[in-house]
């Protein structure tokens, strides 16, 4: 299983170093392939719409001079 593993790595490095894309256009394809090949479920797979683990989650950066402002991350989980 270690061997197949590696060389699903290899190949998960190989496909995604050479993608002539931007983050932003594929970014949840990467993260979902990403998560199958560690064997952690992605987001969705445990439940759909769950705000604890999701893709565009809203949040609150708060800056060093104590203002904050909105924006969005790619992926988290709570």
């Amino acid at each position: 299983m270690v061997a197949e593993q590696s060389n699903d790595v290899e190949v998960f490095i190989k496909h995604w170093s050479a993608a002539p894309i931007s983050e932003r256009a594929h970014y949840q394809t990467f993260i979902i392939q990403l998560c199958r090949l560690i064997g952690a479920p992605a987001p969705d797979d445990e439940r759909a719409g769950d705000l604890d683990y999701c893709f565009e989650r809203p949040i609150r950066f708060h800056h060093d001079n104590g203002l904050t402002t909105a924006g969005w991350i790619d992926c988290a989980r709570a």
